[in-house]
């Protein structure tokens, strides 16, 4: 038999064990856990700073395509602005010698253009490309058929349609235009033909001597100017060339025109030969 002091110090006994292993249980788990996060953290901190590199890295890689494509934008702006004004420097002497010259021979006196000035209200790519609306029209003596350039000695197209206070303007680079020119220097005249987006063509026999930066003119004792040889293509299984140049001013950025009301859109060569 097991006497009731032996079965009190029993119970003691389980009920310290239970208290220990409690308590040895809890200390280790907090261990546990110390450990646990330690290695954890250790594992998530590599993880965490290649993020990090990773997004700096982007937001860098960013900024300098960012960059570039801004220097981009501003070397083309800046391009376009000194060939536009190399453009009216290079012509400004060269053309005004020309036409005294030529005058004085043909005995007609110097008469400066008469034209009207307009302001430009909607250019691409608000309205089609090779368009301009004006904000003249018919109350202010536009017709049908006018003149239009810029600067003036640069011609840019002809009145398309009159409205009582606006006008639509068709530029020469439309295309499906063309218009008689020469090539200056050269004496060859040949027609010009509008490919789209201030864009012209000339085809010409490759015995003609045409070469980068010879101005594309209108005939007459007054021209006009169309744009300046950029780039020509010539095979050599081909007799003819073909010599690619462009309006000499940016009409993104064009703000004022010239309305020439004493002088009517010029003829091409097709035209030419149909009235005949």
């Amino acid at each position: 038999m097991i006497s009731r002091h032996n079965k009190k110090t029993g119970k003691k006994f389980l009920i310290l064990t239970l208290l220990l292993a409690m308590i040895l249980i809890a200390i280790m788990f907090a261990i546990g856990n110390r450990i646990i996060s330690s290695a954890t953290l250790s594992i998530a901190s590599p993880i965490f700073a290649a993020r990090g590199s990773i997004n700096n890295w982007y937001e860098y890689k960013s900024r300098v395509i960012k960059d570039k494509e801004l220097l981009v934008d501003e070397n083309l702006r800046m391009k376009e602005q000194l060939m536009e004004k190399d453009m009216r420097l290079m012509t400004l002497g060269l053309l005004e010698k020309e036409n005294n010259e030529l005058k004085n021979l043909l005995g007609r006196m110097t008469e400066e253009r008469r034209s009207i000035i307009a302001s430009v209200t909607l250019r691409p790519p608000q309205v089609p490309y090779d368009v301009l609306i004006i904000d003249i029209g018919r109350d202010d003596g536009i017709e049908e058929g006018m003149l239009v350039g810029a600067y003036g000695d640069i011609l840019l197209g002809y009145v398309e349609k009159v409205f009582k206070d606006a006008s639509r303007i068709r530029l020469y680079s439309s295309a499906g235009e063309s218009i008689n020119v020469l090539v200056d220097n050269t004496n060859i005249f040949t027609v010009a033909s509008g490919v789209g987006g201030g864009n012209f063509e000339i085809s010409l026999p490759r015995v003609d001597n045409v070469k980068e930066g010879d101005l594309i003119i209108t005939p007459g004792a007054n021209p006009f100017i169309l744009g300046m040889a950029e780039f020509i293509k010539a095979d050599m299984a081909d007799a003819f060339q073909r010599v690619f140049f462009r309006t000499p001013l940016n009409i993104q950025e064009l703000k004022w025109v010239e309305v020439f009301p004493d002088l009517s859109a010029l003829s091409s060569a097709k035209e030419m030969q149909i009235q005949e």
